[in-house]
């Protein structure tokens, strides 16, 4: 990440992860980040290098569960598949509504009611196949190994509904290696 998108993404997490308050520190090129879980007491902040990532398209290639959770919609319609899981990759990483809104656009009849629609029924079809195509990116874990061991607090942010989030941490066998986890996205029933 470029070092002039930094204070704009900190405050961007400051915002939106009230559990963990990140705040920056230091020379243009060195950071010291300080983070405050909550429920600890009052006082001074605990201090340490912090790293989050984000988990899907950066510790995970999702794309190809995400897009067969969008064609068993399309299928459910009528429709076929619409997606392609290689083409439209770099759309599954941006969420389900976009993928809906792809598909459909390569269609008529369809507008942003038929998204919202189809939003729970891919929800749903994604829960059943969560990790089916999914892969942790090769060397994805051993960096966030090195972190840990340089004494870095490691976590997870991502706009995945949560309860989706964790049974795929978890099923990939990673949960347990981040100390710290915000899921940013809308509850699965939305």
């Amino acid at each position: 990440m470029p070092l002039s998108l930094l204070p704009q993404t900190l405050l961007l997490h400051r915002l939106l992860l009230p559990f963990l308050i990140i705040t920056r520190a230091g020379g243009s090129h060195q950071f010291t980040w300080r983070y405050r879980l909550a429920g600890k007491p009052k006082g001074r902040p605990m201090t340490k290098r912090t790293v989050i990532f984000d988990l899907d398209g950066t510790l995970a290639d999702t794309s190809g569960d995400l897009i067969a959770a969008a064609n068993s919609c399309f299928r459910g319609l009528g429709l076929g598949d619409l997606l392609d899981p290689t083409q439209d990759a770099a759309t599954a990483l941006r969420g389900g509504r976009a993928m809906l809104r792809l598909g459909f656009s390569r269609t008529e009849g369809f507008d942003e009611v038929a998204v919202d629609a189809q939003y729970p029924v891919l929800l749903t079809a994604y829960a059943q196949a969560i990790d089916t195509h999914t892969v942790l990116y090769p060397g994805a874990m051993d960096a966030v190994e090195r972190l840990r061991m340089a004494d870095y607090a490691v976590g997870i942010a991502t706009n995945k509904p949560e309860g989706l989030a964790e049974t795929l941490m978890t099923s990939l066998g990673v949960r347990g290696e981040f100390a710290s986890f915000s899921s940013l996205g809308p509850p699965p029933s939305s």
